[in-house]
């Protein structure tokens, strides 16, 4: 019992790790993302989108993404924002459900604007 614990144990610290690195790996990709263009789509809610949110960028708010996703151009590279990354995060895999295939998530919407 005390191998297989190990051995789930050490499993889950591999996932945890991968995940990690994608994560940073993308978040590396946004300055060259922004740079060519590419759409900002804020999933927070109208509310908070209208307290502060990065010039040029589309609400859509996670609650209503599948319904407006004809309002983002799949021709361009995504990055997709909100609060603190969470709901971002849903968003992202959402998008790539739907065909969406150059999606990052770029995590809290005021480390964008920064």
């Amino acid at each position: 019992m005390g191998v297989v614990l190990a051995w789930a144990m050490g499993l889950v610290v591999v996932i945890l790790t991968a995940r990690n690195l994608t994560g940073l790996w993308q978040s590396r990709r946004v300055p060259s993302l922004r740079a060519s263009g590419a759409v900002i789509v804020d999933v927070r809610t109208a509310d908070e989108f209208a307290q502060g949110h990065v010039p040029g960028s589309l609400n859509a708010p996670l609650s209503a993404l599948p319904a407006g996703l004809e309002k983002v151009d799949r021709a361009k590279p995504i990055i997709v924002c909100c609060a603190s990354g969470v709901r971002s995060e849903a968003a992202l895999g959402l998008l790539r459900r739907a065909g969406y295939t150059d999606v990052v998530n770029g995590g809290s919407w005021r480390d964008l604007r920064a």
